[in-house]
């Protein structure tokens, strides 16, 4: 990795531009450069995060947003005193019309003009059911309720929404969406609809028949793993027997269509101290890309010493764990929101990965009742149409990132973690626009 990032600073050093590490961000600076310049090390830029992506954070300077839509989670284009900018109506109805200062006059004399890039959520997630095979402790689903699954034609109707808006990515998750006995009819349509499709499951029911019924339409698998062997399995997730079957139809997912599987754990007390039979289980499995959770589960109604109870401490033991796997090559990593700041001066690059994909920021969720939702943990009715509930003044205010306090604004990881969670802040003061109770200002 050392010789691969000297050959890279070296390439770009000679034509121009610059590249610093910083603990774990990486900074290409492309300021100044004209558009031929960029062009010449566009294919260099667009492989940074293939290169460098699991071990840094990556931030792309002086490129404005509509000139690689496709690295806009990566480019951080702020205004320049030595640059003019230039704007045109296509600025105005731009995904990033608040955070772009305008497109360089100098690159617009090269004969390139800006281009908005859709406001738009970048993928949505259908809760098909709330009915479930197991009963996870740590589950926020009524599965006890006469909460009917979402009808047919509803998942129909919020489809043709999101391809005519240009999302290209959906999700279908529950509940357990295998117990869906149109499972495959949804898929199927999905597909026909040109979505790249991802499923949530805990994998009971996926035998081999099932699998090679669906494995043509699923793109991106999930797997939730509650123990590492059959009697934490039970305890966790209530369910009792099928646990070595389930294992099972991991492995054969491993050898089906499917092209990326990952396996997702809550954390909890249980996991942490017993991480290593956890690791040992996933590395058996052979499955390479593991994601943990932050449990959304209100203190209030759990026991003081209850395992999804979790202090800064918890997820400073757990990150220490998950970086040490991560060095073996196990693509590990916290997949939902936590302030930063729990973490104190320690790199800890990709292991976390912010809250890019909760709380509205790049995701909305549908629920069994059709209606629009910022995420999985976020009961905010957002109506039922999607162009509307992306312009909603909840999301805008989300995304504003205003009510954070002066000390995240100055933050270098604000771009990734964006305040922790605000599901979180919900849960514990009723208020989304709260500070996460994990947040340490003195860090």
């Amino acid at each position: 990795m050392r010789m691969l990032t000297s050959k890279v600073k070296r390439a770009f050093k000679l034509n121009k531009a610059g590249l610093k590490i910083k603990k774990d961000i990486l900074t290409l600076d492309l300021s100044g450069l004209n558009y031929e310049e960029i062009k010449k090390l566009s294919n260099l830029v667009y492989h940074l995060p293939v290169f460098f992506g699991k071990k840094y954070f990556i931030r792309i300077l002086g490129i404005p947003y509509c000139l690689m839509p496709d690295l806009q989670v990566y480019l951080d284009f702020k205004r320049s005193d030595a640059e003019k900018y230039l704007f045109s109506r296509a600025c105005g109805s731009c995904k990033f019309k608040n955070a772009c200062p305008g497109f360089p006059a100098k690159l617009s004399s090269s004969g390139l003009k800006a281009r908005a890039i859709p406001d738009i959520p970048l993928d949505i997630s259908i809760e098909l059911n709330t009915a479930c095979n197991l009963n996870c402790r740590f589950c926020s689903k009524d599965k006890a309720s006469a909460m009917k699954p979402l009808p047919f034609k509803n998942i129909r109707k919020i489809l043709a929404e999101a391809k005519q808006l240009g999302i290209t990515y959906v999700r279908f998750t529950g509940g357990e969406p295998l117990l869906r006995k149109d499972l495959v009819k949804i898929l199927a349509y999905a597909r026909r609809s040109g979505f790249t499709i991802g499923l949530n499951t805990n994998g009971f029911l996926l035998n081999k028949r099932l699998l090679g019924r669906i494995e043509k339409y699923v793109d991106n698998i999930l797997f939730s793993l509650c123990g590492w062997e059959r009697e934490s399995e039970a305890i966790i997730s209530g369910k009792t027997g099928g646990f070595e079957e389930k294992l099972a139809n991991i492995v054969r997912a491993r050898s089906s269509k499917i092209s990326y599987l990952r396996i997702g754990t809550v954390a909890s007390t249980i996991l942490i101290d017993n991480f290593r039979h956890y690791a040992a289980l996933v590395k058996k499995l052979g499955v390479n890309n593991w994601e943990f959770y932050r449990p959304f589960v209100s203190p209030a109604s759990l026991k003081e010493k209850d395992c999804y109870v979790l202090k800064r401490g918890d997820f400073i033991k757990l990150l220490s764990r998950i970086k040490r796997l991560r060095r073996s090559g196990v693509n590990a990593y916290l997949a939902n929101a936590l302030p930063f700041c729990i973490f104190k001066n320690s790199a800890n690059g990709p292991a976390l990965l912010g809250a890019f994909v909760d709380d509205g920021h790049s995701r909305v969720v549908v629920d069994t009742c059709g209606r629009l939702k910022p995420g999985y943990f976020m009961d905010k009715d957002l109506g039922t149409n999607i162009k509307q509930a992306w312009q909603h003044p909840f999301i805008r205010k989300i995304n504003s990132l205003n009510y954070l306090p002066l000390r995240c604004k100055a933050c270098p990881y604000l771009k990734w973690c964006m305040g922790g969670s605000r599901g979180a802040a919900k849960i514990n003061s009723g208020s989304y626009f709260a500070a996460d109770p994990l947040m340490d200002y003195h860090a």
